[in-house]
């Protein structure tokens, strides 16, 4: 997803009362600046970027640092990128 769409869709999130303000700041906050850049991940050539893999990303460093402060919300953020993946994807049949 390209920023904008990443913004888009938090906030259409927010208005389903799906998450809350804080999970829509944090989504919908444009960590690329430029030169500066704090996100963990590359975008590809058409600027969009996988925001799954980001927040896994992010949750890994989180852990690896011990950085006690963001690790509930970029794991929460997280959970709810699962469960769209997941809704995007599909029902799962498992068979025997």
């Amino acid at each position: 997803m390209t920023p904008e769409e990443t913004s888009k869709l938090s906030l259409e999130l927010y208005y389903a009362g799906e998450i809350s303000l804080l999970d829509h700041t944090i989504l919908s906050l444009n960590r690329d600046m430029g030169e500066f850049t704090s996100f963990l991940t590359k975008a590809g050539s058409d600027g969009r970027r996988d925001m799954l893999a980001e927040f896994e990303a992010k949750v890994a460093m989180d852990k690896s640092t011990g950085n006690n402060l963001n690790l509930p919300n970029d794991s929460r953020i997280l959970q709810h990128l699962e469960r769209l993946d997941a809704a995007r994807r599909g029902p799962v049949h498992v068979t025997a």
